[in-house]
């Protein structure tokens, strides 16, 4: 069987490749301009990919902010691990 190059064991955590879509963006942890810098090009390349699908988004009062709305939603939520120091985990003893 051969070995997957791309996998590394650090501290009993699985790690992949930095910039895969299961890891962290270059340059990890991200400032919080660095992550604005993201949404703003982010939001182009998704008004970009709707007007590709035929959409009029910016005539379209329904979906005039939808591409800055995606950008952020996957920037600040959806994949906010990529781009943000996990926090403190706090355990407690059971009893």
């Amino acid at each position: 069987m051969s070995e997957n190059k791309r996998k590394k064991q650090h501290d009993n955590l699985e790690c992949v490749q930095v910039g895969f879509a299961n890891g962290v963006a270059p340059g990890f942890p991200l400032t919080e301009q660095e992550k604005w810098n993201m949404v703003d090009r982010a939001e182009e390349a998704y008004g970009n990919f709707l007007y590709a699908l035929g959409c009029d988004w910016r005539n379209d009062p329904n979906s005039q902010d939808t591409p800055r709305r995606v950008a952020k939603a996957y920037v600040f939520d959806l994949w906010k691990g990529r781009y943000d120091a996990m926090s403190e985990i706090t355990s407690f003893p059971m009893h």
